[in-house]
C-alpha cells in the first residue's frame, strides 16, 4: 500500500473481498499518511454509490483474465492505473501500467492532477453540450 508522505492521493476506498483480503485489512489499518476505507464485496448498485467523478480506479490484480471492471470504470470516463498484466493490455494505455509501487506512485505524481484539469475540462463541455442541445430542442438556434 503506498502509505507515503509523498503519495498525491490520501483516499484509498477498497471493494473487493479476493484471497489477500485479510492481509490487505492488517495493512490498511496501520497506515499513517492516507486514509483506507474497505468495503468489501459490493454489488453494482452499491458501487454505482460509491463512485464519483473525482474517482481513479487502481487494479491491483496479479493476474486478470477478461478485465470487466476495467471496462465498467472506463464506461463511466473514469481513469484506470493497472498492473502490466496480460489480461489488461488491450483494454488500458501502457502509460498508465506500472509493474512495482515506485512505477505506481510514479504515474499518481504524474497524472493525478491531469485527471483532474481532464475532469473539469469534460464537465464544462458537457454543459456546453447541453445547452446547445436545450436550444436545438427549444428552436432558439
Amino acid at each position: 500500500m503506498l502509505d507515503r508522505i509523498n503519495n498525491p492521493v490520501k483516499e484509498f476506498i477498497i471493494i473487493g473481498d479476493g484471497p489477500e483480503f485479510q492481509k490487505i485489512l492488517e495493512i490498511s489499518n496501520k497506515t499513517r499518511n492516507i486514509k483506507v476505507k474497505i468495503i468489501g464485496w459490493a454489488s453494482e448498485e452499491d458501487i454505482n454509490s460509491i463512485l464519483g467523478i473525482n474517482d481513479i480506479l487502481i487494479m491491483n490484480s496479479r493476474w486478470e483474465g477478461e478485465p470487466l471492471v476495467i471496462r465498467e470504470f472506463i464506461d463511466r470516463n473514469l481513469p484506470v492505473i493497472s498492473r502490466d498484466i496480460p489480461g489488461v493490455r488491450g483494454v488500458t494505455l501502457r502509460k498508465y501500467r506500472y509493474n512495482n509501487e515506485n512505477e505506481l506512485e510514479e504515474i499518481l505524481n504524474n497524472h493525478v492532477g491531469r485527471f483532474e484539469v481532464k475532469k473539469q475540462i469534460k464537465e464544462a463541455n458537457i454543459m456546453r453540450m447541453r445547452s446547445r442541445v436545450i436550444a436545438i430542442i427549444t428552436g432558439r438556434i
